[in-house]
């Protein structure tokens, strides 16, 4: 209670004049306003049987099991049964890379003097900077510094410069797209015991956009019948693109800092139009469906992007949108980050037309969070103390989800990327 008496303290004038009552009330609420931060690992935490982390998908996608918010449970084939031409389904297509190369042996060179390393060496993509450039982690890192060369059969890669997550690297005699084409392996992760037969399915069936370390697994569930299905019954379906990035696994190291944590940042692509289709969708009363943790994280990341656009590209916008969108910002940033850090938006690039917009987001949503767009929620089950569970958790409130996670356990219910999923309502 020390804040309280804080507060108290600098209220000390007004109360003189207030009474001590209106003070002491004033420093109650200030005091509950930042109760939020008080978490603890338990209020995320969750006991999972091994058994139950699933290490292969279903037989068949929509095979897997759905829990409702009610607690009941089907299969996902039936999710159409529980959608309607009110709903707006927004899926990610983003596409998995083939992320992790190991290689026997490699050369290593250093200041000209050459070495055989006889020893596994993993490269490791994060983040693509052009043809020939990209932001990887190696291992063993202690072996690579600045200006050292990795040279394959066909390949040379120098080390260029360390990052916050890894090192640049930059790459001859071929690009980095076909570099990890021909010796990649796509990253499952680290829950799953690898096998290559699995990655087929570790792709969802409209993933079009390369450059994701992660599958958007709520999509997983989704075959091409349901997705005819859906659009017989009207309803309407759209897409976007975040590529996954490491921050999907990443747990909380500091509760007691967990308001000032930055995740990875996460690069998103859209078209200047998605801001004109949630307006129509908001307008007509229609209900945003989010298929997955990644789509809540690029809709409630839009508010804070339109804030950031340039006027040109906000003139492509009828003014009723451009309205809508600017109330939208100001409200997020008013009611959502008063006392909490704004995602960093680090990047932002368009091209020449403006109509494909891409950045980057660190939007890390937690308890309590009004979310500013998305109504309904498909998600599989997320790892315990996870920045995901809490996203969820915010979404449709701690004790329901975690009620929720219990009784998956009891009924045996398979848990993670290759798992069962589960939809919710705000």
């Amino acid at each position: 209670f020390g804040y309280y008496k804080k507060v108290s303290h600098k209220n000390k004038r007004k109360s003189l004049f207030l009474g001590g009552f209106f003070s002491d009330f004033i420093s109650i609420c200030t005091l509950l306003r930042f109760a939020h931060f008080m978490t603890c690992p338990q209020d995320y935490s969750y006991h999972l049987p091994d058994e139950l982390i699933a290490q292969t998908p279903a037989s068949e996608r929509d095979l897997s099991k759905l829990l409702l918010s009610d607690g009941s449970i089907h299969l996902f084939r039936e999710i159409s049964s529980f959608l309607s031409p009110s709903d707006v389904l927004f899926f990610n297509n983003t596409r998995v890379i083939k992320a992790r190369a190991v290689f026997p042996s490699l050369t290593h060179i250093r200041s000209g003097v050459e070495k055989l390393r006889e020893t596994n060496i993993e490269i490791f993509f994060v983040e693509y900077r052009w043809e020939y450039s990209f932001e990887a982690l190696i291992s063993p890192g202690k072996w690579f510094a600045v200006g050292d060369i990795i040279r394959g059969d066909d390949f040379e890669i120098t080390v260029d410069a360390m990052t916050e997550d890894g090192r640049l690297l930059s790459i001859s005699w071929m690009s980095v797209r076909d570099f990890f084409e021909k010796y990649g392996n796509l990253p499952l992760p680290p829950y799953i015991e690898y096998q290559k037969e699995k990655e087929s399915r570790y792709q969802t069936v409209f993933a079009s956009q390369e450059w994701a370390l992660a599958a958007p697994t709520a999509s997983l569930h989704f075959t091409r019948e349901i997705l005819d299905r859906l659009g017989k019954q009207w309803v309407e379906m759209q897409e976007l693109t975040l590529h996954v990035g490491l921050g999907t696994f990443k747990s909380i190291p500091r509760w007691d800092e967990a308001h000032t944590i930055r995740l990875h940042s996460e690069t998103l692509q859209i078209n200047i139009g998605l801001f004109e289709t949630i307006y129509r969708v908001v307008r007509t009363s229609k209900k945003i469906v989010a298929v997955g943790t990644t789509v809540v994280r690029t809709l409630e990341s839009l508010p804070l992007l339109y804030a950031l656009l340039p006027s040109r590209i906000k003139l492509l916008l009828s003014p009723e949108v451009a309205q809508f969108w600017s109330d939208l910002s100001k409200k997020a940033i008013e009611l959502n980050y008063s006392d909490r850090p704004l995602p960093d938006m680090g990047f932002l690039s368009y091209d020449e037309e403006g109509w494909m917009i891409t950045a980057t987001t660190e939007i890390f949503i937690y308890e309590p969070y009004q979310f500013m767009l998305v109504d309904k929620l498909i998600t599989n089950f997320h790892l315990p103390e996870s920045s995901l569970l809490m996203l969820v958790c915010a979404f449709a409130g701690r004790e329901k989800v975690m009620s929720l996670y219990e009784g998956a356990v009891k009924e045996k219910m398979r848990f993670f990327s290759f798992g069962d999923a589960m939809m919710l309502s705000r």
